[in-house]
C-alpha cells in the first residue's frame, strides 16, 4: 500500500545521485505541477496514447484518468517521466541525449512499483486519486464546475452569479422588512 507523506527538496540532486525513491506523494507533487503548468499539453498527451478525456477536464477527471490508467499504461509512465525529468531540469527541453534517457529510465523504474500498486490495490488508487484532487485544488486557482441540487454540473460562473442573486435578494427583503419597522413606529398611537 501507499503512504501519502511528502518529505523531499532536491527532486534533481537525488535523482542524479541514484538516491531518489519516488514514493507515492513525490508522485503526485510532480504530476500535479506538470497537469497545473500545462493542463491543456497533459490532456493532450493523455489523448495522444489513447486515454479518454474531455478537452477541459475537471480536477477529478484528471486524477480519474491518471489513476486508472497509470498501473496498465506503459506509455503514460515514460511520458510522466519524461516530463518530470524535464520539470526538474534533468533533462533538456530539445536535444536529448541518450545520458539524459538513462535519467528519464530511472525515473521510469521507480515509478512502476507504484503505478503497480496503484493497478493492484484499491485502496491506494483511491488514495492516490484523492490526493491528486486535494493537491491539484491547492495548486491550481481555475475554478471547477460545480454539482447542483439536481446534480447537474453548473460552471464556477453561474454558482457565482447564484450566489449574487441570493445576497442581493436577501438584502432587498432586510430592507423592505426595516422600512415596514420604521413605518409601523412612525403610524404607532
Amino acid at each position: 500500500m501507499i503512504t501519502l507523506e511528502n518529505d523531499y527538496s532536491n527532486f534533481a540532486g537525488m535523482v542524479e545521485n541514484g538516491k531518489m525513491q519516488i514514493n507515492a506523494p513525490i508522485l503526485v507533487d510532480e504530476i500535479t505541477s506538470i497537469m497545473v503548468e500545462g493542463n491543456s499539453a497533459y490532456v493532450d498527451l493523455l489523448q495522444q496514447i489513447g486515454i479518454e478525456i474531455s478537452d477541459k477536464p475537471s480536477h477529478a477527471e484528471l486524477a480519474e484518468a491518471t489513476t486508472n490508467n497509470i498501473g496498465n499504461n506503459q506509455k503514460l509512465i515514460k511520458l510522466l517521466s519524461f516530463k518530470i525529468a524535464e520539470r526538474n531540469s534533468l533533462i533538456p527541453s530539445t536535444d536529448v541525449s541518450e545520458e539524459d534517457l538513462k535519467q528519464v529510465e530511472y525515473i521510469v523504474q521507480e515509478i512502476t512499483p507504484l503505478a503497480n500498486d496503484i493497478q493492484a490495490n484499491q485502496e491506494s488508487a483511491e488514495a492516490f486519486k484523492e490526493a491528486i484532487i486535494v493537491e491539484l485544488s491547492s495548486k491550481d486557482e481555475t475554478p471547477q464546475p460545480q454539482m447542483n441540487d439536481e446534480g447537474i454540473v453548473q460552471k464556477a460562473e453561474e454558482t457565482g452569479n447564484n450566489k449574487l442573486k441570493w445576497i442581493l435578494g436577501a438584502a432587498a427583503v432586510i430592507g423592505i422588512g426595516f422600512f415596514i419597522y420604521k413605518s409601523r413606529k412612525k403610524f404607532a398611537f
